[in-house]
């Protein structure tokens, strides 16, 4: 992961309806979120826009500094480029290789760059404050079942929303589509 270029104003052609998944630009997209949580998508020019967040009166009253953000910018040649603020990193699991994944500081951006089948897993701050240390080192061998990825995100979500701060707990899971008949 590299640094990227600072993000330019968002010019929305549509913001695409409400769903757990979403098939746009060479890239499957799923997303969970618990209450305190929230998941936009948005079909910006040649890329797709995804604003992973938290809630952050409810951060703010579970007594973290801040809710945090990260938005990520698909593009359809595999580039995501994410701007984290007060949130963890994004993991970039290959599919062919070894996990890698790059660890964000506050307002710090970063590029990454896919190859198809690889899988990229966002999560606020929350999600990992909540999840046990075994669940997450089951997600880079679960990113790696094609089958799987589907029900993965809200899984994940649902498995950590019973735990200290699992109600701002949201991910996002997001593989570089195959081309036909693989």
């Amino acid at each position: 992961m590299t640094a990227a270029a600072t993000f330019g104003p968002a010019d929305a052609v549509y913001r695409l309806p409400p769903r757990r998944v979403h098939e746009l630009l060479g890239w499957n997209i799923w997303s969970a979120r618990a209450v305190h949580a929230s998941v936009q998508v948005v079909r910006a020019g040649d890329h797709l826009e995804v604003l992973l967040a938290e809630d952050e009166v409810a951060a703010a009253a579970d007594g973290a500094s801040t809710g945090s953000r990260t938005r990520l910018l698909f593009a359809a040649d595999g580039t995501c480029t994410a701007a984290h603020m007060a949130s963890p990193s994004v993991m970039h699991v290959l599919h062919a290789g070894t996990q890698t994944s790059a660890a964000a500081r506050d307002g710090s951006r970063s590029t990454v760059v896919t190859e198809m089948g690889d899988v990229l897993v966002a999560t606020t701050a929350a999600f990992l404050q909540a999840a046990p240390a075994e669940l997450l080192a089951q997600i880079p061998q679960r990113t790696r079942r094609r089958r799987s990825l589907a029900g993965l995100a809200e899984e994940l979500v649902r498995r950590v929303g019973r735990s200290p701060a699992g109600d701002r707990a949201g991910i996002v899971v997001a593989q570089r589509v195959w081309p036909a008949g693989v």
